[in-house]
């Protein structure tokens, strides 16, 4: 009896060992394994390999107050700052119909990823018919990519030069990054001034920019000057 025991004993231990191995075997899912470093913030986990891989196109940005400025030629500069790289058309398919056909024919490029307060952000230089060095901020939601903010542009049409720029950087002194935009309309032969205007967009805790009322955030004056572009 005593040995029919042990056996029984041993059997069970077996048994569990083998459970414990089979369980231990299972592959781990990790879909950002073709991320260059952890997401933003930890929590905030690509939820497949496509939208890891289109993170891991951009460049971080750290800079704590970003001058986002565009040009008016079609081929910019090498030294333009946005220059970025061509977006891979493979990830045509993350965008909503309005950019689909850009990122198909690689007309898109990344350049800067930047931290807002609940996910990272991603700035990308396109053409359209405000100018052909448009930079719009975009965002990933589940397996989506967004345009969040228009940043910046510059065209000409009719007479008139049209231009935007703007700045990422913190401006009631919360210290989360929010977002100034100043436009300008110029006469195309005088380059004489003929409207501009500002507004501000501060950041929210869930990373959301919402319009100020005008007036409310005040600056000193010469900080943020706006770039002048040759056209």
């Amino acid at each position: 009896m005593k040995l029919i025991i042990t056996s029984f004993i041993a059997c069970l231990l077996s048994f569990s060992l083998l459970n414990a191995q089979v369980v231990k075997e299972e592959p781990v899912e990790e879909p950002y394994k073709d991320y260059n470093e952890r997401p933003y913030p930890a929590t905030n986990i690509p939820p497949s390999p496509e939208v890891a891989g289109f993170m891991a196109e951009f460049e971080d940005s750290e800079v704590g107050n970003l001058k986002v400025y565009s040009d008016f030629d079609e081929q910019p500069s090498s030294d333009y700052y946005f220059a970025g790289e061509k977006i891979s058309a493979l990830h045509q398919e993350l965008f909503t119909a309005e950019f689909r056909e850009l990122i198909k024919t690689e007309n898109a490029y990344a350049t800067y990823s930047i931290k807002g307060n609940a996910r990272e952000h991603y700035i990308i230089r396109l053409p359209t018919n405000k100018g052909p060095n448009t930079l719009w901020l975009f965002t990933v939601e589940g397996e989506v990519v967004k345009p969040l903010q228009l940043l910046a542009y510059a065209f000409c049409k009719d007479g008139s030069c049209y231009q935007q720029d703007s700045w990422i950087t913190d401006l009631d002194g919360d210290t989360d990054l929010d977002i100034l935009v100043k436009t300008r309309r110029t006469n195309a032969n005088s380059k004489k001034v003929l409207e501009k205007n500002e507004q501000v967009y501060l950041q929210n805790e869930a990373g959301d920019f919402r319009l100020v009322e005008k007036g409310l955030i005040r600056f000193e004056p010469g900080k943020f000057d706006m770039e002048e572009l040759e056209y």
